[in-house]
């Protein structure tokens, strides 16, 4: 039997040779295939955290821009805010370090998770006056947002952990709805909130506060109370008293020693009015009216 009549096989070494070979090229493939995975899995969480920033910084920006006015900002973790004028309770915006979640509370009723996992969050506070980081509520005029969220959890299942993408930053500024020439009526010098309907009484007061944090208060060139019965008449003026601890202007009219009694008419259109002017020419003013209830 000659050479030409043997069959040619295939040497351990070729096969070992070509295992090899298809070995590299699997793992090359598979590396694509994974880094190609993880890519669009890395994408899909930052569209998915952009979302969850988006969502929080609206709801944040929407309600303190609607807000009547501020009710706390002593504490960095969280604000509250009165939603409108009869509202009592406050709404707060809460971060909980620990739990990495940030929270809109409805306080004595829901509270609900808007961001998780977030991993920072700071506000800071502005006067009208541009002054920053006010820690009393009343001055507060407008507030700026910053928050990181990034992600946490494990969105393979290998057991390689998170991906540790880097913290998204969100940004805003919200100026809040109140033109903070806050106010107050009662018929008392205790300031019932929003008291305005007047009973024409020897004993009563009318009294009037107003904050005002736009005019300065070292160079005031008016500040007074005025009250004007529908029929025409006024009340002499009366100079309203700064309380520098808070930071608001008051003062109370009696009713006979301020002859404010002198034609007061039943019905609206009795109004009461707060003048603050400082010497640069900014001015806060407020006016109301007074429902009186009988006649004298």
């Amino acid at each position: 039997m000659g050479d030409s009549d043997r069959q040619k096989g295939v040497t351990l070494i070729e096969l070992i040779v070509v295992v090899a070979i298809v070995a590299i090229l699997a793992f090359a493939l598979f590396r694509i295939i994974e880094t190609t995975y993880k890519s669009w899995r890395t994408a899909d969480r930052r569209v998915e955290l952009l979302q969850i920033g988006r969502v929080a910084m609206d709801l944040l920006t929407r309600e303190t821009r609607k807000a009547h006015d501020m009710a706390d900002v002593s504490d960095p973790d969280y604000f509250g805010f009165y939603p409108d004028r009869a509202t009592d309770t406050p709404h707060r915006f809460y971060f909980d370090s620990a739990a990495n979640d940030f929270q809109f509370v409805n306080i004595g009723s829901a509270t609900d998770s808007i961001a998780a996992p977030m991993d920072s969050f700071e506000y800071l506070t502005y006067t009208r006056r541009l002054t920053t980081g006010t820690a009393d509520f009343r001055k507060v005029n407008a507030l700026k947002f910053v928050f990181a969220v990034s992600d946490e959890r494990r969105i393979l299942d290998e057991g390689k952990g998170a991906l540790n993408l880097n913290p998204m930053t969100f940004r805003s500024f919200s100026q809040i709805r109140s033109n903070r020439e806050g106010w107050m009526l009662s018929l008392t010098s205790a300031f019932a909130t929003d008291t305005t309907v007047y009973s024409s009484k020897s004993s009563d007061d009318i009294c009037g506060k107003i904050y005002c944090d736009r005019v300065d208060p070292s160079n005031i060139t008016k500040q007074t109370l005025e009250i004007t019965w529908k029929k025409g008449s006024m009340a002499p003026p009366k100079n309203l008293a700064q309380n520098t601890a808070r930071d608001f202007w008051w003062a109370c009219a009696n009713t006979v020693a301020d002859g404010i009694q002198a034609s007061p008419y039943p019905g609206s259109n009795n109004t009461v009015k707060l003048t603050i002017t400082d010497n640069t020419g900014e001015t806060c003013v407020y006016e109301d009216k007074i429902w009186v209830i009988s006649n004298f």
